[in-house]
């Protein structure tokens, strides 16, 4: 009986073979990405906001944002100041991808309050929110002065 039940172990676990597990997130830096706001009428309609559009790349440099062809985006981060908001006072911050539904899909809200000058800054982690390919990613803060999404490539299925 000890003999069948150890001959049944050693059959499942050769016919099972060997367990992997699929990373998550990036695998090469170059699928590390960094993106920022022009802020050159690139508003996303409708819900508002500015279209995160450019991308910082490890060198410094920057270019229009364009996704490699069949990869999508994972946002894992946030950072964004803003001025002029009325003084200690939450001010919010949204990710959205836009669609049909009134204001977009909002996807995630942060926020931080103002100082007593009426500045407020941040930074926030992101649950690894994924974007389609073509998809527009709207970022928005009243008072916006600066916005960075944090994010990587993933092949799109």
């Amino acid at each position: 009986m000890k003999r069948s039940i150890a001959m049944a172990s050693v059959a499942f676990g050769l016919i099972a073979g060997p367990a992997f597990a699929a990373v998550i997130g990036p695998v090469k830096p170059s699928q590390v990405v960094v993106l920022r706001v022009s802020g050159q009428g690139t508003n996303c309609t409708p819900g508002g906001g500015q279209e995160a559009d450019l991308q910082v790349h490890p060198d410094g440099s920057i270019d229009p944002f364009v996704p490699p062809l069949g990869y999508g985006f994972v946002i894992t981060g946030i950072d964004w100041g803003a001025a002029g908001n009325p003084p200690d006072e939450y001010v919010p911050v949204a990710i959205r991808l836009p669609t049909n539904h009134p204001g977009g899909s909002i996807v995630f809200v942060s926020g931080s309050v103002s100082d007593g000058a009426g500045k407020s800054w941040g930074s926030a982690i992101v649950p690894n929110v994924a974007v389609a390919p073509g998809t527009p990613i709207c970022v928005g803060v009243p008072g916006q002065t600066q916005m960075a999404v944090h994010g990587y490539y993933t092949i799109y299925k």
